[in-house]
């Protein structure tokens, strides 16, 4: 196949491709296929930002957080989806919704599994509490031995001996079997969370979900469920169990050794929570600025590959790859801080407990750890994250398609069909190879032949080179979560705002932004839900236009606009165009859209049935003449005096 640049491709040149019947042959823009006659049609669930003048109103969002206050049933909601907390709430109030779903009501094996869970935790209490004791008396004993007093040392040392084994084993296969008897109360708990928590996204009304942007939803619903489960490990299997040893030992303590050892332990522990709540709570802003930016780095990474095919068309992967590394700088410098904050916290906790146990020296046992098994945090740590770096490793290792070869060569087609009886164009596969060319850049055409552009084969291009040179207008228009402004400055991300407010006044809706009460900074909303499927059409005539491209490609790009408004917009596109010289290529269905084109060629069939100018087909009386008589019926008698004449 080829296209040739004395035909088509010269300076302020415009070819349309009229259709009649399935066009099988035709792709868009973005790889699907083009239904026969099918029109953008975009449906319009609310609108939340009208004419009216610029005064404050009440959010809906407020009125609905009113009524979930109100609620009977809190919810825990994970930190970091925004508007669904009614109010920031403490962690002694989060904790507290939380215990509806350790002891939730109608469930009785729930109830029945807490309770032996604590039965289990006080049983593993009381042998872990006698294990420093027996082993105190294994030394005492041992220390009569060696002095001379043998007689029946050897056998009490052996049945204390004996007595310290069982407490540690009876105190470890307590530990482990609740363990097993709550994992199926925090399993339940974390689904019960994590089912409420969807149901009440998907009841909120639609002002939520515009504003919100989906990747830090989902992110924050996945690091919540999985704060919930270490919450409530921590309550069950370190906070509780903790209190409850603390009070064992100094009860302890005082009948064995007096009141002075139970205060310092009292004290030490008082002390020891002090500076943990108080560091904690300094710490969490850190978190907080790590959770915001992770959310952040989301948002970015998910709206991108959402809408690669527009990262791909406005050559802007470089553009996405710095936003998102600004935003994973963010949460590497939140994380450092952390870190630190941590290490600072475990050397004022280490430094608390050092100083009680130099001050209790003079007792051989240490009834409590402060630290976690190290075995424990390696079990936990390897089956999980070397999954999740094998997953996200393997997902790296993925090979491009089409690699390019060393200069930006790609290997030529090795034969050339000509299918459209000795025409030295094949137009049936022009607007597809163009389209998926400076997308794609695949290595060879799936028909054969080639395609030129100022007598340069494509395939001989860089990529990023081709992507510069056109621009596309697509039917369907891919956009960022993100405002208005941005979304026309994607066109060319280097535009500064004036010029950004010139593009969108040539595409005929600077009006309609105006409106807005936040004008160029209101949110289009998930996949540009906020605007009508005009908007959006407008909004990627604009991008065309900022980016200012070589070829222009309009894929019904006019598809969802009302008459009075597409016949005003193909004016001003006729009149840059024309005074730009740029190279332009319609497809429609709607004829209005290439009435002033150079030269149409009217498909039908997958081939070229009829070409021409406009008045050069309507006088040959064909298949043009008869879509345009159609739709000129359908569009008022004007039209169809306009064909007459």
């Amino acid at each position: 196949m080829r296209l040739v640049s004395s035909r088509l491709l010269l300076p302020c040149k415009r070819a349309g491709f009229a259709y009649q019947g399935p066009c099988r042959t035709l792709w868009s823009g973005y790889g699907n296929r083009l239904s026969p006659n099918k029109l953008l049609l975009s449906i319009q669930l609310s609108r939340f930002h009208s004419n009216a003048p610029k005064t404050k109103k009440q959010d809906p969002e407020q009125s609905t957080t009113k009524t979930t206050t109100k609620s009977k049933k809190s919810s825990v909601v994970p930190e970091g989806l925004g508007s669904l907390a009614p109010e920031k709430q403490s962690e002694w109030g989060i904790v507290k919704n939380m215990m509806q779903y350790v002891w939730p009501k109608n469930q009785r094996g729930i109830k029945i599994r807490v309770v032996s869970a604590l039965v289990l935790l006080l049983g593993a209490k009381v042998f872990n509490v006698q294990v420093p004791f027996y082993f105190k008396s294994i030394v005492d004993t041992m220390d009569k031995a060696v002095v001379g007093q043998l007689g029946p040392v050897w056998s009490t040392a052996g049945a204390v001996v004996l007595g310290y084994g069982l407490a540690r084993v009876f105190s470890t296969v307590f530990q482990e079997i609740r363990n097993s008897v709550f994992a199926t109360v925090s399993q339940n708990a974390i689904r019960n969370v994590s089912r409420n928590i969807f149901d009440h996204l998907l009841r909120l009304d639609m002002n939520f979900h515009l504003k919100k942007q989906t990747g830090q939803v989902t992110r924050a619903m996945d690091r919540g469920t999985k704060g919930i489960s270490f919450v409530l490990s921590s309550m069950v299997l370190h906070i509780i169990p903790i209190t409850l040893e603390i009070g064992m030992v100094c009860s302890i303590l005082t009948y064995k050794y007096g009141a002075p050892f139970a205060l310092l332990t009292a004290l030490t522990m008082g002390t020891y929570s002090v500076f943990t709540i108080k560091t904690t709570s300094w710490r969490t802003r850190f978190r907080r600025q790590a959770n915001q930016a992770d959310n952040e780095a989301a948002t970015v990474a998910i709206d991108s590959l959402i809408n690669v095919e527009a990262v791909k068309a406005f050559n802007n992967e470089g553009f996405e790859s710095q936003r998102f590394n600004k935003h994973l700088s963010a949460y590497e410098k939140a994380s450092i801080r952390v870190a630190s904050s941590l290490a600072f916290l475990n050397s004022g906790q280490n430094i608390i407990f050092s100083t009680a146990l130099t001050a209790m020296i003079s007792s051989s046992s240490c009834p409590f750890s402060a630290e976690l098994p190290r075995g424990s945090v390696y079990r936990e740590m390897r089956p999980v994250r070397s999954t999740d770096m094998e997953n996200l490793f393997s997902a790296h290792a993925c090979k491009r398609r089409h690699p390019r070869g060393a200069g930006g060569a790609a290997v030529e087609a090795a034969r050339r069909r000509d299918s459209l009886r000795k025409r030295e164009l094949q137009l049936p596969q022009v607007a597809a190879h163009l389209a998926r060319l400076h997308l794609y850049h695949p290595s060879r055409l799936e028909d054969g032949g080639r395609i030129l552009i100022d007598g340069q084969e494509v395939k001989r291009m860089r990529l990023s080179t081709l992507r510069r040179a056109i621009g596309i207008v697509p039917q369907d228009t891919p956009l960022f979560n993100d405002t208005i402004g941005a979304n026309i400055g994607y066109g060319r991300p280097s535009a500064t705002q004036e010029e950004v407010i010139d593009a969108a006044r040539r595409a005929r809706i600077d009006h309609i932004i105006q409106r807005f009460p936040d004008g160029y900074e209101t949110m289009v909303g998930e996949r540009g839900l906020m605007l009508s499927g005009g908007e959006k059409q407008r909004i990627a005539i604009s991008r065309l236009l900022l980016k200012n491209p070589e070829i222009c490609f309009f894929d019904e790009a006019t598809s969802a606009l009302d008459t009075t408004t597409e016949r005003d917009l193909l004016n001003n596109i006729n009149w840059l165009l024309q005074e730009s010289r740029k190279t332009s290529i319609f497809i429609a269905h709607r004829l209005r859209t290439i009435l002033d084109c150079d030269l149409i060629f009217v498909m039908k069939d997958g081939r070229v049935a009829e070409q021409g100018t406009h008045a050069e087909l309507l006088a040959r009386g064909g298949i043009y003449r008869e879509m345009w008589e159609a739709q000129a019926d359908q569009d008022g008698e004007q039209g169809k005096r306009q064909a007459t004449a």
